[in-house]
């Protein structure tokens, strides 16, 4: 089973690396339709325009860059493991595969706190939502002249990326 375990994991790493790997340019910009475009900016706008609550903000609007971080690792691991649970058609992710997702995530992320990462792990999993498909999950944050920033989760099929 661990052999299992070990093949599975490089597999799913290598296509990380492929996809998210180091020699990505970091201000690139991607081709996306006009379509998906205004669907991505009317997400942004629908966060905008929310009245801000008084209180602790959750952590995806933390102005703290380490909680903010940490939450950012949290969702792309979220959605590795589920695409890594049904690809391989396991229930439960190996602890070996979730620390080296949160390693790769991290090398994005390096205020990151592995506490704060696990505690979302933990308790934040119903935050995204569920897809029958491999789903990947990426935080972004937008910010718009007159200083109100949007933290939208875009959500994006797995497999289109192999």
């Amino acid at each position: 089973m661990k052999d299992n375990v070990d093949e599975t994991l490089k597999s799913h790493m290598r296509e990380l690396e492929e996809f998210y790997g180091d020699s990505r340019p970091k201000e690139a910009k991607p081709k996306i339709s006009a379509q998906d475009r205004r669907r991505l900016n009317s997400g942004f706008k629908n966060v905008t325009a929310r009245r801000v609550l008084p209180g602790r903000p959750p952590a995806w609007e933390s102005r703290d860059e380490r909680t903010f971080q940490s939450f950012e690792v949290f969702v792309r691991v979220t959605g590795e493991m589920r695409t890594y649970r049904i690809r391989h058609g396991i229930k439960r992710i190996p602890i070996k595969v979730r620390d080296e997702f949160i390693k790769f995530a991290k090398r994005d992320c390096p205020l990151a706190v592995d506490e704060i990462i696990h505690e979302h792990l933990r308790k934040d999993q119903r935050l995204l939502p569920d897809f029958k498909e491999p789903t990947c999950f990426i935080l972004v944050r937008f910010e718009y002249k007159w200083g109100r920033t949007a933290n939208v989760i875009v959500a994006a099929p797995s497999d289109k990326r192999r």
